[in-house]
């Protein structure tokens, strides 16, 4: 008598949880093996953990999006050959996230083929997250109408049933109107957007924001971190960006915000714990004084990020803006950084002094990030001030004068911090030791001078560092 072999004394839904940790190319090869085996391979349960990335000329991508029932993420990168467009834009694959890559040519028929990629999903009913991103073109001149892009961000502004939604636009066009929804606004459901904040954006911003307001939890402005926020004067003179964050009633998060016009009246958003702004030169004395007054009054931030270009720091910007913080009280705020985002200028930073005067009035602080150490803000950190202040993370204030570890772990003001400190860790962005070879410090000339502390950490970073780069680690300074 023959035995049945122990794939087929298994339930299907032990099959289909172990098809749905297959490689897409192996589920795919299951549909052939046997008839059970070929109506599993193509059952829901197996695809919805399933991550697809496509690429022009790729048949495994095509075969998938014919016969996957559903996917958990789709990327698509455009322009592709027009047979592929032709499956993306009737595919019957269901996507959770779908992630939408335009490349540099052919860039207004790519923006077409986005929008039908976009309305095909949504029709599909299973799409919660988009992603729209299109190169920046730093270097080149892209003269592209803003009507086409305005068709596109139509699409993106309608889509309904959205939770998480990313804009990322170039920089080569002038305007773009704003898209206008009309009878097609979807209900309110996005927890989460993020969008670069450039002035041609700011309409679909506006629509976007107003949109989903009675939902949204998170917007970032600056959701790649590359610091490169317009200064108020870029912005459109007339804004509502302002008033309509601060109608959000379960508005958390707010990252990369410049210092707009009326920026005071988002302290209204009682649901606001986290704030990131970025201080420009631009940023006139009105637009500072909102920035304070949203400060002073947004008594419920528990965390708390000022970004300042080096342009404010030279011309002295909004250097005391921390102090808005405590100028009605002890802060609550839990996590504070104020950070420059060129590190090409000497210390002392002029933010540093008001952050010392600021301190003693922030007892709940536990987390410090600054650049570069300062014997002021330094002092200024005792178990009386700080109670509750654990990490202490530093980030180098220029590269050419950068020190590594083992130079922090000499410094007289660094051993008198963690000695009064003793529940103070201090991490620093560095290497454990100067290269012998380029102007090592004082203390890595001498041989044996602790050079057992870090030996294997060392050992180990410089193993796998890439050597086109510079290796940084946040390195914990220890106490000798």
């Amino acid at each position: 008598m023959e035995q049945p072999d122990a794939a087929s004394l298994l339930p299907d839904d032990v099959l289909l949880m172990v098809m749905g940790y297959l490689d897409v190319e192996d589920l795919l090869a299951c549909r052939l093996v046997c008839k059970r085996f070929g109506a599993l391979a193509v059952h829901p349960d197996a695809w919805r953990r399933q991550v697809l990335s496509c690429c022009a000329g790729a048949p495994t991508f095509s075969t998938a999006l014919r016969f996957a029932p559903c996917l958990a993420s789709l990327k698509i990168s455009l322009p592709c050959w027009r047979d592929e467009m032709r499956l993306y834009r009737v595919t019957k694959c269901a996507v959770s996230k779908l992630e939408l890559w335009v490349g540099e040519e052919d860039t207004p028929d790519c923006l077409e083929q986005a929008g039908y990629i976009i309305r095909n999903q949504e029709a599909l009913g299973r799409l919660k997250e988009l992603s729209v991103l299109l190169p920046l073109f730093k270097d080149m001149a892209v003269d592209v109408d803003g009507l086409v892009f305005r068709a596109l961000l139509r699409v993106v502004a309608c889509t309904s049933g959205l939770e998480v939604l990313t804009v990322n636009m170039f920089d080569g066009v002038n305007t773009i109107p704003a898209p206008n929804v009309g009878r097609r606004a979807p209900r309110s459901s996005l927890k989460t957007f993020r969008c670069h904040l450039k002035p041609q954006l700011v309409p679909f911003c506006e629509v976007v924001l107003a949109v989903h307001a009675h939902t949204l939890e998170t917007v970032d402005f600056d959701f790649e971190g590359d610091f490169r926020f317009p200064t108020p004067e870029a912005l459109p003179s007339v804004t509502t960006l302002a008033s309509v964050l601060a109608g959000m009633p379960k508005l958390s998060s707010l990252h990369g915000c410049p210092l707009l016009s009326g920026l005071e009246a988002v302290a209204a958003c009682e649901s606001l714990k986290e704030v990131s702004l970025f201080v420009g030169s631009g940023a006139g004395p009105a637009a500072v004084q909102g920035a304070a007054d949203f400060l002073r009054r947004c008594k419920q931030l528990r965390e708390v990020t000022l970004t300042y270009s080096d342009e404010a720091c030279v011309d002295n910007v909004a250097v005391d803006l921390v102090l808005a913080l405590v100028s009605s009280g002890p802060s609550l705020v839990e996590t504070l950084a104020i950070v420059v985002e060129e590190i090409e200028l000497e210390l002392p930073l002029p933010q540093m002094e008001p952050l010392s005067r600021a301190l003693p009035r922030m007892p709940a602080l536990r987390e410090l990030v600054v650049r570069g150490l300062s014997d002021e803000v330094l002092v200024a950190i005792t178990p009386h001030t700080s109670p509750t202040l654990r990490n202490l993370y530093v980030y180098p204030a220029n590269l050419e004068s950068a020190s590594c570890a083992h130079h922090y772990l000499h410094l007289g003001s660094v051993a008198n911090l963690l000695s009064k400190n003793p529940l103070l860790k201090l991490h620093v962005l560095t290497v454990y030791y100067c290269d012998p070879e380029y102007n090592p410090c004082t203390f890595c000339e001498i041989i044996d001078c602790h050079r057992k502390l870090w030996a294997s950490e060392d050992a180990k970073l410089k193993e796998d560092e890439d050597p086109t780069t510079e290796p940084d680690i946040w390195i914990t300074i220890p106490r000798l």
